[in-house]
């Protein structure tokens, strides 16, 4: 229609008339407003196209002001980006990283859900940031000892990237100060599932699972308080008081077969620890061989002399 034609080249001249006030902000609402009325518009595209380059130099000028230190200068920078070329999902991530650095966490929030609704939840790099902001807060909210908010943001973060070891553990370590020791084993599990190799995962799992053979132990099941210690042996074997706590237990359900071997393992680990070796000699083990006092060393030529030098002369 004549109308819906005028209209398209209405938005063309103004947006025209802008550019070349210097207005590019107001240039790119009308070329967004001719392409929608006709998306294959030649002038409309080309204005585009210009507008988008400027987008682009925008965005290299925050980097550059990010390099300076100055991320208002940048975020600035990209206001402008994104006014001019609100489809590059690039600005808006890069901005709202800069909002989570800041402690900004809404507007963070705010600009990485915009690209995921831009790219139908398709958007891997806004994916993972939304978990790395949710994460931040969270942290912030667990220092403030304000657990039960931190649990909820910590469940956001899993929501954008379950696949991060040190969210599952940050979040165990929520449970874990709520008193919920099952809950947190399991996201502890979960990390070391992702991270194996990952040493102070291995030591909130060996903590934990000591603690609970302990309250085990004290409720006399004996059964169930040999295998925390040896969950808890398992993910750090070199810690002499979990075999000696086994050991223990060991004695009382007369599992003295086992009780022997960790003691050992105690004094391999500890020799100094006399309760173990008094254990070992209870058991009668004549295998072991306690290590004497290490041997003086020889005195030197200079030394003989000296100690003989006061005699007669």
């Amino acid at each position: 229609p004549e109308s819906t034609q005028s209209r398209l080249v209405i938005h063309i001249l103004v947006a025209r008339l802008h550019k070349q006030i210097k207005n590019p902000t107001k240039a790119a609402t009308h070329v967004q407003q001719a392409l929608k009325i006709q998306p294959s518009s030649e002038e409309a595209l080309k204005l585009y196209a210009q507008l988008k380059g400027r987008a682009g130099e925008l965005y290299t000028e925050a980097t550059d002001h990010l390099l300076k230190n100055e991320p208002n200068k940048a975020i600035d920078c990209l206001k402008h980006a994104i006014e001019l070329d609100p489809t590059d999902a690039r600005f808006l991530i890069r901005r709202g990283v800069i909002h989570r650095q800041l402690g900004s966490y809404n507007e963070a929030v705010l600009d990485l859900e915009k690209v995921l609704e831009m790219t139908n939840r398709n958007s891997a790099d806004a994916l993972r940031q939304l978990a790395i902001t949710y994460n931040q807060l969270a942290i912030e909210l667990y220092a403030a000892k304000d657990y039960a908010q931190a649990l909820t943001v910590y469940d956001l973060a899993l929501r954008h990237d379950d696949a991060s070891s040190s969210i599952w553990v940050n979040r165990g370590d929520c449970h874990r100060e709520m008193q919920e020791v099952g809950l947190a084993l399991q996201d502890y599990l979960k990390a070391h599932q992702l991270n194996p190799g990952d040493k102070e995962t291995r030591i909130r799992l060996s903590t934990l699972y000591d603690a609970r053979g302990l309250t085990y132990f004290d409720r006399g099941l004996l059964f169930e308080a040999e295998a925390e210690f040896s969950h808890a042996i398992k993910y750090l074997p070199q810690v002499p008081h979990y075999y000696m706590h086994r050991a223990t237990t060991c004695m009382e359900s007369s599992n003295h077969k086992q009780a022997l071997l960790d003691y050992k393992k105690v004094v391999e680990l500890d020799p100094g620890n006399e309760q173990a070796w008094a254990r070992l000699t209870m058991l009668g083990d004549t295998s072991t061989a306690r290590p004497g006092p290490p041997p003086q060393p020889l005195p030197s030529i200079n030394q003989h002399r000296r100690a003989g030098s006061g005699g007669g002369g």
